[in-house]
């Protein structure tokens, strides 16, 4: 059956259900176990000199492949618009987080040369993505649940849980290094399918 990334249900994987096959009952019962988890930190400083951003998230699928993406900008004074975006297997530990207390790290390097990069306005060397975040008190959302559909022979039922933190930043994007402020999150989803 076809599967939908996790790293695309945004950090919330409510929403991520999959879809049920319509394939002939099996001739006994069959339970498959699913686990996803994703960790995603996102930052921005505004400064005299122009506004910088980061986001770098890294996740486990469904099928247990391991992957992640970054993403900087920044919209300096003068130099204008830059960006870089690169997704891969090679970001599947740019981001580590502590679920319970929220510190995070973010660590990588993007090489915009790369065929899994995408640059805007920059031609440079390789950047290196370097974080330390705590959450700074204002703010954690706690969320879980738990769902069930069933079609035919199939049952389906999923939970979840996320952690969200409010977060102060300390480190470099390569193009700006500073404080940032923003959000880290760390969200895990189980999935089992039952057929007949």
């Amino acid at each position: 059956m076809k599967r939908h990334s996790f790293a695309a249900c945004l950090g919330i994987v409510t929403a991520c259900a999959l879809p049920l096959s319509h394939a002939a009952p099996a001739a006994r019962t069959q339970t498959n176990q699913l686990r996803a988890a994703i960790a995603e930190a996102a930052g921005f400083a505004t400064t005299s000199q122009g506004d910088y951003s980061f986001n770098a998230k890294s996740y486990i699928d469904f099928d247990g492949s391991r992957a992640g993406s970054v993403f900087i900008d920044s919209f300096a004074f003068p130099g204008g618009f830059t960006f870089i975006s690169c997704t891969g297997p090679e970001f599947a530990n740019a981001v580590t987080m502590n679920q319970s207390t929220g510190a995070v790290t973010v660590d990588t390097v993007i090489d915009p040369s790369s065929p899994n990069c995408f640059a805007f306005n920059y031609t440079g060397a390789p950047l290196a993505l370097r974080f330390a975040g705590q959450p700074d008190g204002n703010e954690r959302v706690s969320e879980n649940g738990n769902g069930t559909q069933q079609l035919f022979s199939e049952t389906f039922k999923f939970n979840f849980q996320s952690d969200s933190f409010s977060e102060t930043f300390s480190g470099s994007t390569g193009l700006y290094t500073g404080v940032f402020t923003g959000r880290a999150t760390y969200s895990r989803s189980t999935n089992r399918i039952k057929v007949k």
